[in-house]
């Protein structure tokens, strides 16, 4: 991150989080904030979204002065970048994963899948013939189940 962001209380960045969080649900099917303030670090440089979108996303998104791509959104909000990322209902086990894990704690899991013969990524986990192994997992802790390791709330990652 680079030393020009300005870092603000926990208990700041989720007001301003919150506030997104009800501007933007009603366009979601999924929203869930994500990155330092999932994890409660005491000071956060961005807000960071995971969101499955509805249809009319991006244009509401523009409407209040967000950039919208293909896989991600951006907008300042009272002088906080906040980064929305877009993903779909089979996918939002694994991005809230590692939109909410540490470097080190994804950097882990995928060690561990990869000790197994599986891959971790963003997008699911894969066994050796590249099946989908996550496809019926609901929540964080049945990722980490499945893994063979006990769950790490986001504040423990």
């Amino acid at each position: 991150m680079s030393k020009s962001v300005e870092r603000r209380p926990l208990e700041q960045a989720q007001n301003i989080a919150w506030e997104l969080v009800k501007v933007l649900g009603p366009l979601c099917e999924e929203l869930e904030v994500c990155g330092s303030i999932r994890r409660m670090k005491p000071t956060v440089g961005d807000i960071d979204l995971l969101v499955v979108p509805k249809a009319d996303f991006r244009k509401a998104f523009e409407a209040i002065g967000g950039k919208v791509t293909s896989a991600t959104a951006k907008l300042t909000v009272q002088g906080m970048s906040v980064d929305v990322y877009f993903t779909d209902s089979s996918r939002w086990v694994p991005m809230l994963l590692f939109l909410t894990g540490s470097k080190e704690e994804n950097i882990r899991l995928r060690s561990i899948a990869k000790s197994r013969g599986w891959k971790l990524s963003q997008y699911g986990l894969f066994d050796e013939y590249g099946d989908r192994l996550d496809t019926e997992l609901y929540d964080e802790v049945g990722f980490y189940t499945l893994l063979g390791e006990p769950y790490k709330r986001p504040e423990d990652r």
